[in-house]
């Protein structure tokens, strides 16, 4: 296919799996990619990614995709993937096409990282920081590990004009080479190891209360005791003196009907 060099495997006999390969483009044309590296082929129960990587901020939401490290499963039910589909009750991260969007997507710049069984033995990476990890499952192929030293956004049109430094052109002549540190072995166990925890949606209710105006709840238990704040454009914002807080429960807000077409909007700040 156009392709000359060297790939070269080294085991050393206790399970460990040294991977180095220096290749040539030598076909006339170019083509663009969107990762360069190499994929390791894994039984389909290695359904667990673990991960560790320099991450570009301290702190990310609960359930980023991007956090810094943690567990991802392929998929939400233990049991399986989901048949029927449903309004999902479930965040985004959690979406599942060949696996949940945690599982399946690029950690970047990653330090160690594992694909396992739930019994925490399976294919260990050891990096340095420069390479990026996603786990690809599909019905013909299976699972693997794919581990890029060169992960971009490919070719899709809006994206290519707004980060060009991040799309990449293969040229007749091109060289590329990487390394790759793999074990066999069983994970230590670890404080932040468990699955994100899903949290119910929370519960939001518009209640006439009978005394011409409505009254807003929300729930379930706050931890914190948020601000509310009211607004008739979404510009201008103002303290909502009328927000009454139900013991950590949730909120209530009564509302004035108001006249045909008005509109007044709420939204809750931590």
């Amino acid at each position: 296919f156009g392709i000359t060099g060297t790939l070269v495997y080294r085991f050393d006999g206790v399970g460990n799996l040294d991977v180095e390969y220096d290749q040539k483009w030598n076909a006339e044309f170019s083509w663009w990619y969107r990762e360069l590296g190499m994929a390791f082929s894994l039984v389909a129960d290695c359904d667990h990614l673990r991960w560790d990587r320099k991450a570009t901020w301290s702190s990310y939401p609960r359930g980023h995709i991007g956090r810094a490290g943690g567990l991802a499963q392929r998929y939400r039910n233990p049991a399986g993937p989901a048949e029927v589909p449903v309004d999902p009750q479930w965040p985004w991260f959690l979406d599942e096409m060949n696996g949940t969007a945690d599982f399946r997507s690029t950690k970047y710049r990653v330090l160690h990282a594992a694909l396992t069984l739930s019994n925490r033995s399976g294919v260990l990476l050891d990096s340095d920081g420069s390479q990026h990890v996603r786990a690809v499952f599909d019905g013909t192929a299976g699972l693997r590990m794919v581990v890029n030293e060169i992960s971009g956004i490919g070719f899709e049109g809006f994206l290519t004009r707004v980060f060009p430094s991040e799309v990449f052109l293969m040229r007749s002549g091109d060289r590329f080479s990487g390394r790759v540190r793999l074990a066999l072995g069983e994970l230590e166990s670890a404080v932040d190891d468990e699955p994100v925890e899903v949290l119910p949606p929370p519960d939001f209710r518009l209640v006439p209360n009978g005394t011409g105006s409505f009254r807003m709840r929300l729930g379930p238990q706050l931890h914190l005791q948020p601000q509310v704040v009211r607004s008739t454009n979404l510009i201008d914002w103002s303290l909502a003196t009328n927000a009454y807080f139900l013991d950590g429960e949730g909120i209530e807000v009564p509302v004035p009907e108001g006249d045909s077409g008005s509109h007044e909007f709420y939204r809750v700040k931590p």
